[in-house]
Formats: structure tokens, sequence, C-alpha cells
């Protein structure tokens, strides 16, 4: 595709309400190289009469493969960019995103990126913040300290803001195993974490519409516990070891290192757009 670009696999199930917000948001990113392939599981609701009005500017997989999962792993591989996205048609993203990422991307050697300030979109689509995140490390995730059902639970990695390198994609399977119903992003979370630490960058990048469902209930967040205790889940911290750890780095500053775990963040200067890594230590 020539210049950096950006692949994005949309999925879409009678969210006519949304879907044009989500499609207009990917293919006016600012300054972009974006492709987008959509999969509609089947909808009865208007959704397809509005993809056919963009069916010059995306690629359409319709319902007519034996499972969801073989639908999506045919979306994923058409795509030919060198980052890669996975939305809902719930979602959308800031006008900013693959421009930022690209930016970001192209600087450093970064396997996956996610924002630590995830977005929700009102009605009259403003962006309103919707929680923040501190940052990840491979021990606390797969201690649960991103899994909503542990007692450990501080954020999830929200995935309407993660954009990780082809290259990761390769290294990890080539595939998805699960749908997003099913936790099949978390599924592909664990899987990245053997080849790469996730970077964090404290801009948003997409957010899910507020008046969408909740997609992750609390069917998806068992499923995500599943796949967690079947690759490689470690045991919880329990909240009394957590109190006491944050006690003794108040009172000794010098052993937050070995309490704690670094996380790496991406930092921006506004003014001349210098950027560089720093390690956050997380607990």
């Amino acid at each position: 595709m020539g210049a950096f670009s950006t692949s994005i696999v949309l999925c879409s199930h009678n969210q006519k309400a949304f879907l044009k917000h989500a499609l207009d948001s990917i293919l006016n990113q600012e300054q972009a190289c974006v492709e987008c392939v959509v999969v509609d599981f089947g909808s009865t609701d208007g959704s397809t009469e509005i993809l056919q009005t963009y069916r010059e500017r995306i690629q359409l997989i319709t319902n007519g493969h034996p499972s969801p999962v073989e639908a999506l792993n045919e979306a994923f591989s058409r795509t030919r960019g060198d980052a890669m996205l996975w939305l809902d048609a719930a979602d959308k993203l800031c006008p900013w995103a693959c421009r930022l990422t690209t930016f970001v991307l192209e600087c450093f050697q970064v396997q996956w990126l996610t924002s630590s300030t995830p977005l929700a979109w009102s009605p009259s689509q403003m962006g309103i913040a919707d929680g923040l995140g501190d940052g990840y490390a491979k021990i606390p995730f797969f201690q649960g300290r991103n899994l909503k059902t542990s007692s450990y639970f501080h954020h999830p990695i929200w995935r309407s803001g993660t954009v990780w390198r082809r290259s990761l994609w390769h290294a990890s399977g080539s595939r998805v195993n699960y749908s997003l119903a099913d936790a099949g992003d978390y599924e592909l979370w664990i899987r990245f974490w053997q080849h790469a630490d996730l970077t964090t960058l404290p801009i948003p990048i997409a957010g899910r519409q507020a008046l969408a469902s909740q997609g992750e209930n609390d069917a998806y967040w068992r499923a995500a516990e599943s796949h967690l205790q079947n690759n490689g889940a470690l045991p919880t911290p329990s909240p009394l070891t957590l109190a006491i750890k944050r006690q003794l780095q108040k009172r000794i500053p010098s052993l937050r290192a070995r309490f704690s775990y670094p996380s790496p963040h991406i930092s921006i200067a506004a003014s001349t757009e210098e950027c560089a890594i720093t390690r956050h230590m997380i607990l």
C-alpha cells in the first residue's frame, strides 16, 4: 500500500443507528492511509443498505460462512496495512486516531499500543472521557488486573483504542479464535503478551457510542476469565497484600521498584512533537 497504512476490520450486526458514525470515522481519518473491511453478520435492520452506499470505499463480507470467526478471519486475511485495529459498529475513531498511531509507530518499534483515555460518544457525538488507565504490564495482566471478574481489577484493555503491528499479528498466529461476544479480543491480548509489552498513549484514540448496548457484559467477562485460566493465569494478589505494598511504598519509596511493574508510556511534547518512551510503575 506504499506509505505506512492502517487496516481496520469492522464487525456489524443490527447496529444501524451507529454504523454510519463508525464508517465515517474510519474513512475520514486525517492525513492517513486507511483500508476498511466490514463483516456483516446477517443484519436485518437496514444496515446492509447503509453498507451498500459505502461499497466503493470498503471491502464487504456478508453472512455466508459456517461461523462468525471464519468470516472474521477472512476479513483479517484480506487486510494489507502495517497497523491493524478491530472495531465494532458501535465504536467510533477520533479524527486523528490513525495519524497519531502512525506517528508513534514510525517513531518507535513498539508492537502494540493503546490509549489510557477511552471515550463515550454522546447522542450528539460529543466525545466524553469514560475512564482512565494507569498503564499495563504483563505479570499484572496475567494476575487479573485487566479482568473485570478479578478482585485485582483496575481497568480493561479498551479494544477500540488498541492498535497493533502486522508483525505481531503474524507472530501470534494470524487469526482470531473467538468472536467479540466471546471475548475474542481478550484472548488475542493473551497471545500478544507472549511477544511484546503493551505501550500506553495518554491521548484518546476511540470510544463506544454511549447509547449502544454494553458489549462487555457478564458473559463476555466470564469468557475472558476462562481464556486467562486456560492460558497461563498467575495467582491474584489479595487485597491485603496490595494494601500492605501500597503502604510500604509510601513510607519507603525505594521499595517502589521492588513491588511494582514497569509499564511503557509514550509522551509527546505539544510544542515540538518530540516524543519519548517513559516507564511508569504500576501496582
